[in-house]
């Protein structure tokens, strides 16, 4: 008798993603994390369109919680012009820069934001959901001082823009106790100390003397980790 041993290989490392980021959301309600979640690296809307969906589904699974426990808003960041240049330290370098898979204007989004949000309202209630178009070192400083942010998604790719991220949301207090992120590009450039997001995370570590927990890798690229403390301005 035969057997069929074909498997999807194409779709493990979306549905593995995929469930690590309901499990994220599904932990910062159960483990009542403070604040909101926020995608920095939007592009299309893809994975900003599971978080909602995932996040709208969890809001009625655990409605009997205080509403501010399960009601959460999203920020997504996006330039919608593509990677910004690449040619500083940290970046320059890279396997992935050296070789053009990352070049300035590379995965630049081919929807609006007026697009991705209307994509998105079927998904979770329209107030809820705040787009920041532009650069990540402009739409930042908008998060007002008593922002929390619960859960990052960190989709950023160099070196450059994770910093500018990273220190900002620690530097000013905005990452709650307890805030679980979740890089998406940690094992690029052959997972090297030296670039990237490992390079940015490593960095912020050091200065702001973050705690954490690392809670391992998922698909071939991503790893996430919980916070527990950190020094709300540089050591």
């Amino acid at each position: 008798m035969s057997q069929d041993n074909t498997f999807d290989y194409l779709a493990l490392d979306g549905a593995e993603t995929r469930k690590t980021l309901a499990l994220s959301i599904e932990y910062i309600i159960g483990a009542d994390v403070e604040g909101a979640i926020a995608e920095f690296g939007t592009k299309d809307g893809h994975t900003a369109s599971f978080i909602c969906g995932a996040l709208g589904q969890f809001m009625k699974k655990y409605a009997y919680l205080p509403e501010a426990t399960h009601r959460r808003k999203v920020h997504l960041f996006d330039s919608f012009a593509g990677l910004p240049a690449t040619d500083c330290e940290g970046d320059k370098d890279s396997p992935h820069v050296l070789t053009r898979v990352w070049k300035q204007g590379s995965f630049k989004a081919s929807r609006t934001p007026e697009e991705i949000r209307a994509a998105l309202a079927p998904l979770l209630d329209e107030s809820l959901v705040h787009i920041h178009p532009g650069w990540f070192q402009d739409t930042l400083p908008r998060l007002t001082d008593d922002t929390r942010l619960a859960m990052m998604h960190v989709d950023c790719d160099l070196y450059s823009s994770t910093i500018q991220v990273l220190d900002q949301v620690f530097g000013r207090g905005l990452v709650a106790e307890g805030c679980v992120v979740l890089f998406d590009d940690f094992q690029c450039n052959r997972a090297s100390l030296e670039f990237g997001e490992r390079k940015a995370w490593r960095e912020m570590i050091e200065k702001y003397g973050i705690a954490f927990s690392d809670a391992g890798a998922y698909g071939w690229h991503g790893q996430r980790f919980f916070v527990h403390s950190y020094a709300r301005s540089a050591s």
